[in-house]
């Protein structure tokens, strides 16, 4: 096989402050140094690289492949990226994969970015070293490519999408390229959570997939509905080698439900216990609260979890009922509780205000639920109809919206509003929800309590001005 020179990139992003090693294109470095290629992961946040920036890192380097994996909010910076590698050299092979193309129609992806030869939808570790091979070979015709799971290319002036392809035995697939993602270099940007203090911190991810309907919810069309499981031993290696090869002192684990299983999370945590890792670890990205127990919440606590984020969502039950949450108030309200009964372990808890149901009232309620719960932090995400989920297909029937909105599709900013409530209202509710939960004395003494860095104040300070003070307003 003849190998090629491929660059794996996180586009521009100008002003942003935090940045962590990314393991889906970890992983593709992985998959793509099995097969003898060279590759270098360049992180335009981390490197805070502006576009000319990023344009000379392309000239110096001289890839033949550049893949740049595409959130919904980079959408403009990816464009204007993968303008600039085309100007660099029309030769270059492009290619998107991530979120974005996951969950956007794909004739729209290929439209929108034009200068993008290929993209890929959902997990791309094994299609993407088979299209590679195929480009090396100049094999590039519609049956070549027709059986690539998940890539996305144009023939004949048509837009096909193969079938999406999901890995079950993840340990086949070993770990993230760190050594391409050096996680002490990520150490000047701030971290994921106000609850760390120290770094370099390390992400990690046990289990790919997700079994639940939410209706909001894109992460299906990226990792599929079932849940698949690395190994415990595979992770509590990699966590080793994290931290005696790098030094890692925090360990993110990313996971949609590394819960999910009491016996996989006590596992887990019972080997982290008996081989005395002694590193601390928290679970940003979520658990769901109706998988936890005392027994599971002790365990988590004893062997290094510090902080968990858990999806709220509603403080309405009838608008948990439309999003398909299948939880209830009171059982979220105990299970909280639960949790700071039996541990001293951080909880965040998310919550989306203005969704396509929601009315003034009941985004009231939702503050109102929050500020009741025990949670120490609060996040309030604007809600954001997502092509491939449910409650968009139903907006679009219904003729609340007839497209994605794509325009300022951010987690901070305001792009639908549902019927009866305006943008400008339902910004002043946003900015409410934050000034309210965060204006109370025992959330205010809980935050200076655990104030143990610089790095800690300004996660929080600079996290509430720009919630309230540097929205962008994209119309009514």
């Amino acid at each position: 096989m003849k190998t090629m020179k491929i660059l794996l990139c996180i586009p521009v992003m100008k002003g942003s402050y935090q940045a962590s090693p990314d393991l889906g294109l970890g992983y593709l470095a992985t998959a793509l140094l099995k097969k003898g290629h060279e590759v270098r992961i360049i992180d335009s946040v981390n490197l805070d690289l502006s576009y000319e920036g990023f344009r000379k890192v392309v000239e110096d380097e001289k890839p033949q492949v550049v893949g740049i994996k595409v959130f919904s909010r980079d959408i403009i910076s990816t464009r204007e990226c993968l303008k600039m590698v085309k100007e660099a050299d029309e030769g270059i092979t492009t290619i998107i994969g991530g979120p974005h193309p996951s969950t956007a129609p794909p004739g729209e992806s290929m439209e929108y970015f034009g200068q993008a030869d290929y993209a890929f939808r959902g997990e791309a570790d094994f299609g993407l070293p088979m299209l590679l091979d195929k480009v090396a070979k100049r094999e590039t015709g519609f049956d070549d490519l027709k059986e690539i799971p998940g890539l996305i290319f144009r023939h004949d002036g048509k837009v096909t999408a193969n079938t999406q392809q999901f890995i079950q035995d993840l340990d086949s697939l070993g770990i993230a390229a760190w050594d391409l993602m050096d996680p002490r270099i990520y150490a000047k940007k701030e971290a994921f959570s106000f609850y760390v203090d120290k770094s370099p911190v390390a992400p990690i991810i046990a289990t790919r997939g997700c079994p639940f309907e939410c209706s909001f919810c894109s992460s299906h069309l990226t990792t599929g509905r079932k849940v698949r499981y690395r190994s415990v031993r595979s992770v509590v290696d990699e966590i080793k080698l994290l931290k005696n090869k790098f030094g890692v002192k925090v360990i993110n684990i990313v996971d949609d439900n590394i819960a999910l299983s009491k016996k996989y999370i006590l596992d887990f945590c019972d080997t982290l216990i008996n081989e005395g890792v002694n590193l601390e670890w928290h679970c940003a990205y979520g658990v769901r609260l109706d998988s936890l127990d005392p027994e599971i919440i002790k365990k988590m606590e004893q062997s290094g979890c510090r902080s968990m984020t858990v999806g709220i969502e509603s403080g309405n039950a009838d608008v948990l009922k439309h999003m398909k949450r299948k939880v209830t108030l009171d059982v979220m309200e105990s299970k909280v509780r639960m949790i700071k009964e039996n541990s001293n372990i951080m909880v965040q808890g998310n919550f989306i205000v203005g969704y396509a149901t929601e009315t003034r009232e009941t985004v009231l309620q939702t503050i109102k639920f929050a500020k009741r719960l025990r949670v120490d932090i609060a996040a309030f995400s604007p809600f954001r109809p997502t092509p491939g989920t449910p409650v968009f297909s139903e907006m679009v029937e219904k003729g609340v919206i007839d497209k994605a909105l794509w325009d300022g599709f951010t987690v901070d900013d305001v792009v639908f509003s549902p019927p009866g409530l305006s943008h400008e209202e339902l910004e002043r509710l946003w900015k409410r929800a934050y000034l309210e939960f965060y204006s109370q004395p025992r959330i205010i003494w809980g935050l200076l309590k655990k104030v143990r860095s610089a790095q800690q104040l300004r996660w929080i300070t600079r996290g509430l001005f720009n919630k309230l003070f540097k929205l962008n307003r994209p119309g009514s």
